[in-house]
């Protein structure tokens, strides 16, 4: 919901990101059992708004609301030793992206 401020007097403070989902995804080449080279592409929805203070009140509000659509792209690399897992890569969208985990068989 925008609230939008009830007159032209406000000043500015920027561009705010809200509400976001996205998906990513990923495939990988097995370089050898401990070590797989991973690839990925996706797509990211993001609310973007300008919030305003008003030089009336001293309120803050949401003057713009718009949603963007962002193409997002990973590298990275996954290392194993059973029963742990560990990648560290790169998001666009995030910067240095890193993971831990514990595998296991039924």
């Amino acid at each position: 919901m925008i609230i939008l401020i009830p007159h032209n007097n406000y000043r500015s403070l920027g561009k705010r990101e809200d509400d976001e989902i996205g998906v990513l995804l990923k495939t990988g080449y097995n370089i050898n059992k401990k070590i797989t080279l991973q690839v990925g592409v996706g797509l990211l929805l993001v609310t973007e708004y300008e919030v305003v203070e008003s030089n009336v009140t001293g309120w803050y509000y949401k003057q713009t609301e718009e949603n963007k659509a962002y193409g997002q792209y990973y590298g990275g690399i996954l290392f194993r030793n059973k029963p742990y897992v560990l990648s560290l890569g790169y998001n666009n969208q995030r910067g240095v992206v890193g993971g831990f985990g514990i595998t296991w068989s039924w």
